[in-house]
């Protein structure tokens, strides 16, 4: 307990000091230094969540849905400004991957971007399934910028086992 009692005392000597240096009170030192922990986490987190929402960036993804029934499971991708020929689907036993070519940058002399939140060449989304999958029975749909993908999913067979005497 006195090791502990002795560290806090060391941080509180710590802290007087550097809000000393810095000519404000030990507590607006304390508050200024968890604001600036809260900022670094903030940029942390807005780099996570633009991996999923800046178009520009290489590692754009489709929003999808994935719903479930009883016998298939359903995905739902908003992809627009492609055309169904530019959609590539790629579907295993347990996994679905989706690739979009969208067109290139445009190309206008002396022009550069002040904005830029279309997508521009390819983006790339795997969505791992909760279980397998009839992969020769799936279907695809692409209308009004929508991607349906229905997947039926597999039963297994259940062999009867007889028991001996």
């Amino acid at each position: 307990m006195g090791e502990f009692k002795k560290e806090a005392e060391d941080q509180k000597a710590k802290l007087e000091k550097e809000s000393k240096k810095e000519g404000i009170p030990p507590a607006g030192k304390l508050l200024n230094d968890l604001v600036s922990k809260l900022k670094e986490g903030k940029v942390q987190i807005d780099e996570v969540i633009s991996d999923y929402t800046k178009p520009e960036t290489p590692k754009s993804k489709p929003l999808v849905d994935v719903l479930e029934t009883n016998d298939t499971i359903i995905l739902i991708a908003d992809i627009s400004g492609v055309k169904k020929e530019d959609i590539d689907i790629g579907i295993s036993k347990n996994s679905v991957e989706i690739t979009a070519m969208f067109q290139k940058e445009p190309e206008i002399e002396g022009a550069k971007f002040t904005q830029k939140e279309r997508c521009y060449g390819k983006i790339n989304r795997t969505i791992n399934l909760s279980t397998k999958i009839k992969v020769k029975e799936a279907t695809a749909k692409y209308k009004e910028c929508k991607l349906t993908i229905t997947l039926p999913k597999a039963v297994e067979d259940i062999t009867k086992v007889d028991i001996e005497d």
